[in-house]
């Protein structure tokens, strides 16, 4: 592990991969890469555990929260509102590990322009609109889910294009073995960077002066 905690922050429109990319990376670096629980206040889903999957909270409720300054950012998606809590990550800092998120993509240059030596943005995206529609229409919904979920994708493409100098990575995912090794890549090389080095850790690896 380096100096400073890394952020990997996975955006892409729903059907991109997110889910699955995230849970790989935390079995594959499991000893220091944790999964940021965020909180939404939209029901859970069957099979969703309270802590584990998010932390489910009311609107009125997460509307509070907002209000007593407990979210380091929160945006509205879907007309439900989703955040990041400050003492996730806290907790996480203190533990010393990095995290992966997967939030909203405004939710990620938020975290870039307040976090820059730790933030690193990956945008998820399969190879087509095609296949973006038969993943969507596959995990079941209406028309006008379907239709609301593609409205929301233009939007992140359009965001996506208008700040693609400051995403870090783009992963098309098409075949998921090769998009789940460049995701393990991605994390190797960004941890190797010299700048997340401490000083102190870099004095030690590079002393000026070598005792014989």
């Amino acid at each position: 592990m380096t100096g400073t905690p890394l952020f990997f922050i996975l955006v892409g429109p729903a059907g991109s991969g997110k889910t699955t990319v995230r849970e790989h990376l935390i079995s594959r670096f499991n000893q220091t890469l944790r999964k940021c629980v965020t909180a939404t206040s939209r029901p859970p889903r069957p099979g969703e555990v309270d802590g584990i999957s998010y932390h489910f909270f009311s609107r009125s409720e997460f509307e509070a929260r907002i209000g007593r300054g407990e979210f380091v950012e929160w945006q509205e998606t879907h007309g439900n509102l989703y955040g990041t809590l400050k003492k996730t990550l806290e907790e996480a800092r203190v533990a010393g590990h990095d995290i992966v998120f997967d939030i909203d993509i405004r939710g990620a240059f938020f975290f870039q322009d307040r976090y820059p030596e730790s933030a690193v943005i990956i945008f998820l995206v399969p190879p087509s609109v095609e296949r973006l529609t038969e993943r969507l229409r596959a995990r079941g919904g209406s028309e006008e889910d379907l239709r609301i979920r593609l409205q929301t994708a233009e939007s992140e493409f359009e965001l996506f294009h208008r700040n693609e100098k400051v995403i870090n990575y783009l992963v098309v995912n098409d075949h998921l073995s090769d998009t789940l090794l460049n995701a393990e890549s991605i994390v190797r090389a960004e941890r190797l960077r010299c700048q997340h080095y401490s000083s102190e850790q870099r004095a030690v690896l590079c002393p000026l002066q070598i005792k014989s």
